[in-house]
């Protein structure tokens, strides 16, 4: 089975097209581009990732809410 990864937005190089988002005890550089691009993402938001993409952006009570779920740690 494959999950998705849910991190805060660390730094955010536009030029690039990616961020670096922690995702608790690593930090991953993730594509912006399968996100849409109406969503500004900004450092400190919380996303939806995966296979090193960033999907969609969360406010923080439903990251936290799912990381609690999950028996993770922000």
């Amino acid at each position: 089975m494959c999950a998705d990864q849910i991190g805060k937005v660390a730094s955010v190089h536009r030029a690039a097209g990616c961020v670096e988002v922690d995702l608790g005890s690593v930090r991953r550089e993730m594509s912006l581009l399968a996100l849409d691009p109406t969503d500004a993402v900004r450092s400190g938001d919380w996303v939806v990732a995966y296979q090193g993409y960033v999907l969609h952006v969360i406010d923080e009570p439903t990251a936290l809410e799912i990381l609690e779920a999950r028996g993770e740690r922000p």
